[in-house]
């Protein structure tokens, strides 16, 4: 087994964006690929105390309805967890002390007769946590690097699909954790509509566009770049995003790196398509300084 058996579940990540379904299919491959027991994958209010599992097995179902009431927002494991370096995933080695004297461990992990377990933050924001996780039973061995390097391998289109699914798949009965939209987001995201033109924009991206003139959005509404060759891969990006609307399981295009003037002005230029719920398609533009690669 190695890293480049993923793109099944890689896949998975996007068309769940389109049906949800697609998480529950997701956390069980995965299980299945690194050896777990038990996983989920969940987003949780701690404002409002509501909680979204999109992917679970293995738990009891007693010790489910229970972690509402006793965990929410005090989930040990994910605080440890939101200390360490975003964008991966860890073991739960790396802070295994005190996540093995907590409450959360000892009341709710360990008498489900599981242990060892493996996770990576999906969402750390104000009132939404998020994340996924996988466990081991009592007396299995701990993840190796090579199941490490496997989930690691997942996580950044898993957080994406999130992003994505928060924007343009949001439910009526959902909105209580699924509120954050685009102006809410840390990185800047310009949304663009099946024709390709700018339609909505957050904060971060009208200052980024403001403060670096490597990009620039034309009286069309269009994204354009001052370097001719990065120009055409981005228009090549935004091209197959769109052409591939109509097909769920495509992979998004790689992203594109766009210089700058100075090293630290230098981003990554991502874009993936979307078709919402209520109908509307198009493209998202992600776009990351380089130092948040």
């Amino acid at each position: 087994m190695t890293t480049n058996d993923n793109s099944d579940l890689i896949e998975l990540c996007y068309a769940a964006v389109n049906e949800v379904e697609g998480y529950q299919v997701l956390i069980e491959i995965l299980s299945q690929k690194i050896g777990a027991d038990a996983g989920d994958i969940v987003l949780e209010n701690t404002a409002d105390g509501s909680c979204l599992t999109l992917g679970t097995l293995g738990f009891d179902p007693v010790f489910l309805e229970n972690y509402d009431t006793e965990y929410l927002g005090n989930n040990t494991w994910f605080e440890e967890l939101e200390k360490l370096a975003p964008n991966r995933s860890y073991t739960d080695e790396v802070f295994s002390e005190k996540l093995g004297k907590s409450a959360y461990f000892n009341e709710w992990v360990k008498p489900q007769g599981l242990e060892h377990s493996i996770g990576a933050v999906l969402e750390n924001q104000k009132d939404c946590n998020g994340w996924i996780g996988l466990t081991r039973s009592t007396g299995g061995s701990r993840f190796s690097d090579k199941e490490s390097a496997i989930m690691d391998n997942v996580v950044p289109h898993l957080k994406r699909s999130i992003t994505l699914l928060k924007r343009f798949n949001v439910n009526d009965g959902e909105t209580n954790v699924l509120s954050v939209a685009v102006g809410g987001l840390a990185l800047p995201i310009i949304v663009l509509d099946s024709q390709g033109r700018v339609v909505e924009m957050n904060a971060k991206a009208d200052e980024f566009l403001s403060e670096n003139s490597q990009l620039n959005i034309s009286t069309s509404g269009h994204i354009l770049t001052r370097c001719g060759r990065t120009h055409a891969k981005i228009g090549a990006a935004i091209h197959k995003a769109l052409t591939t609307l109509d097909e769920p399981h495509a992979l998004p295009p790689a992203p594109v790196i766009v210089p700058g003037h100075r090293q630290e002005d230098a981003c990554s230029f991502e874009a993936a398509h979307y078709r919402g719920s209520d109908g509307l398609s198009g493209v998202v533009v992600i776009i990351r300084p380089v130092g948040k690669l």
